[in-house]
């Protein structure tokens, strides 16, 4: 088969028991690539398998299509691989509308039987590939995109179509005349003349036009009409059936190493709709514990959001993230982290109180203890050896220590409170007459409505005045006499 010129010219029918797709989206301009599966106005989600894509799985005309994230520098021909995303149809799983769902599988070492290549380079001035100004008067060009599609033949692969889009502008609008002047602009303007350029695109880059060119059958995407009014916001649509298979098919993934960004993309595109679920099955939480368990993935910062809202989920994960915690060795960094918030605010001091021995065994651990210090007031064990040990010699030690106190019990206020005024002394023994910082300052008004005003007052006086301070020094003195509660004092920390 000869290459298909871009007027689309008569292809000769694609003839294959089954076509393997693989595409691949290089942007060779400055810096690193942006790499996208594009398909021209089908507003495909990054790196996702798009509508194309799906068509093609969901048709048999493909056994599964991989997605390549590519590396390409703009002096260097070597094109470095840094994702592989890999889709097929489930065999099982049948989503909204009756068709098979494309979920994610192993990406297997494999040679596709057809490959798709788009290539984008902006910032050109030329309309071949080597960089080669045109000099064409009136016209810029603004970039280029080329599709190349590639078939195997043995162990070769030979271009079956390729077609070129670019993106110029073109002077419409009589110049203007600017003058010489250094304001407005960072390095000034000597002075010249402004031609109006409007951006047109000549010969647009289809992803399914090309494919129906050699042979692959697509139906003609269907024209959608915009919904009137406000539309609902993306966080309080569940869960589609399609974002559901694909959230397992992520979890049953063989591989040990961690999820590519497509994958955890996935996965955090579910958590942030599981809020709108109505009513929770024990499947949704078998989900979502999975998800949370999988030491595959990358933080998710939904995580304390869908435990403290959801008590079916919080009763099932909470027992568990203690058993692991616990554990000796360490290495759950990220897992504390991201439950740091249920532990020192979202949970009740009577829900924590079967973990408190378990906790202990985690604060062991030196690793795990700047996420787990604000909590320690919070159980029913006496935290004032561990509280006493915050401090290290600087003002968001004593900062900590403030967010201890706010948010453990009462009962220990009284109990912290020596050992606060104490390492507030140390501080400015150390540092005698130290800038104002809003830690340091926050530390003394909050120690003075616990009872130590004096004690506060003096220090606060003591700090030099920094004209960028929130508030000063002054503020906090004449705060002390309003006499709040702590808990009042607290809400201004």
């Amino acid at each position: 088969m000869g290459v298909l010129d871009a007027e689309g010219a008569t292809a000769e029918v694609f003839s294959a028991d089954m076509v393997v797709v693989e595409c691949t989206q290089v942007d060779i301009g400055e810096g690193m690539a942006r790499i996208i599966i594009a398909d021209t106005g089908t507003g495909m989600t990054p790196e996702q398998c798009d509508v194309v894509c799906r068509e093609v799985l969901r048709s048999g005309q493909a056994d599964w299509v991989r997605i390549t994230s590519v590396k390409h520098r703009r002096l260097s021909s070597d094109r470095i691989v840094t994702d592989v995303f890999t889709f097929a149809r489930s065999p099982d799983q049948v989503c909204e509308d009756g068709k098979p769902c494309v979920v994610f599988v192993e990406s297997v070492n494999m040679e596709p039987d057809l490959t798709v290549h788009v290539v984008e380079k902006y910032g050109v001035d030329s309309w071949d590939e080597d960089g080669d100004r045109q000099g064409i008067i009136g016209v810029k060009i603004k970039g280029m995109r080329k599709i190349e599609i590639l078939q195997r033949s043995g162990a070769e692969f030979n271009p079956i179509y390729r077609q070129f889009e670019f993106q110029y502008g073109i002077v419409r609008q009589l110049a203007s005349l600017v003058p010489n002047f250094s304001g407005l602009t960072s390095g000034g303007n000597k002075g010249s003349f402004i031609f109006p350029k409007e951006r047109q695109t000549v010969n647009p880059l289809h992803i399914r036009q090309a494919l129906q060119a050699v042979g692959l059958k697509l139906e003609e995407p269907k024209v959608v009409k915009p919904v009137k009014g406000k539309k609902t916001p993306y966080y309080k649509v569940p869960p589609t059936l399609t974002l559901i298979a694909q959230v397992k098919s992520v979890i049953a993934l063989p591989k040990k190493g961690p999820f590519n960004k497509a994958e955890m993309e996935t996965l955090r595109t579910y958590f942030s709709k599981v809020g709108a679920i109505e009513t929770l099955q024990d499947s949704d939480v078998q989900l979502i514990m999975d998800i949370i368990k999988d030491p595959r993935r990358d933080r998710l910062r939904a995580i304390p959001k869908v435990v403290l809202e959801n008590k079916p989920v919080q009763d099932a994960i909470i027992p568990w993230f203690f058993s692991v915690i616990s554990k000796p060795g360490g290495g759950e960094q990220q897992l504390v982290r991201e439950f740091s918030f249920p532990l020192y605010s979202g949970l009740t001091v009577e829900e924590l109180a079967p973990f408190a021995d378990q906790f202990l065994e985690a604060y062991r651990n030196t690793g795990y203890r700047p996420y787990l210090r604000q909590a320690l007031a919070r159980f029913e064990f006496d935290p004032s050896a561990e509280f006493a040990n915050i401090y290290r010699g600087k003002s968001n030690d004593l900062s900590t220590m403030s967010n201890t106190i706010c948010l453990g019990q009462a009962k220990w206020r009284e109990t912290l409170l020596p050992i606060f005024r104490d390492e507030i002394w140390k501080y400015f023994e150390q540092n005698p007459n130290p800038r104002q910082d809003e830690a340091l300052r926050e530390a003394l008004y909050l120690i003075g409505v616990m009872g130590e005003r004096a004690f506060a007052e003096k220090y606060l006086h003591a700090m030099k005045w920094v004209p960028s301070s929130r508030w000063d020094a002054q503020t906090y003195v004449t705060m002390l006499k309003s006499g709040k509660t702590v808990e009042q004092a607290c809400k201004n920390l």
